[in-house]
Order: C-alpha cells, then structure tokens, then sequence
C-alpha cells in the first residue's frame, strides 16, 4: 500500500505543480496582453502626434507659399498697372495733343 500512497502523493505533487505552472502561464499570458494593449495605445498616441505635427507643416508651408506667390502676383500687378497708367497717360497727352492740333489748325 506505501507504494501505491508514494504514488498518489506524487501525483497530487504533479497535480499542484502543473497548478502552478498553469497559474504562471495565465499571469504571464496576461502580463504579455497587457503590455502589448500599453505599447499599441502609446503608438496611436505618438503617430497622432505625428500626424498633426506633419499637418501643422504643411499648413504652414502652404501658407509661405501662399504668401510668396501673393506677393510676386502683387509685384506683376503693380508693374502692369504701372505700365497702364503710363499707356494712359501717354494716350491722355496724345489726345490732348490732337485736340489741341485741331482747335488751332
């Protein structure tokens, strides 16, 4: 009979062992599944971060090329209207100068 007990009693020894190690594996298994929730959580927040920083850049690159162009726009408009003003101007003269041929002439 002190065999079979000897056996029993290891059996049970394997029992809570196996109980144990099972125990372990959950914990860890959960402590993986947690960590992995952390990092993946963390990685959504730097990527947003990213991205809105990648958009602010690009507003604001956007808006100095904005700027850029309205002022070379605005450097062509003033010499075309300046080009005008005197095509203008020399036409005012001319037509003065052809009334005034025609009254005293």
């Amino acid at each position: 009979m002190v065999v079979v007990d000897n056996i029993i009693g290891q059996i049970k020894e394997s029992e809570q062992q196996s109980d144990q190690i099972i125990s372990e594996a959950k914990r860890q298994a959960s402590a993986i599944v947690e960590k992995a929730y952390q990092d993946s959580k963390q990685l959504q927040k730097e990527a947003e971060t990213k991205a809105k920083d990648m958009l602010q850049e690009a507003e604001t690159k956007a808006k100095q090329d904005a700027q850029g162009e309205l002022a070379k726009l605005e450097k062509d408009y003033e010499g075309k209207l300046a080009q005008i003003q005197k095509i203008a101007s020399e036409n005012q003269k001319q037509a003065l100068d052809l009334i005034i041929k025609k009254v005293f002439n």
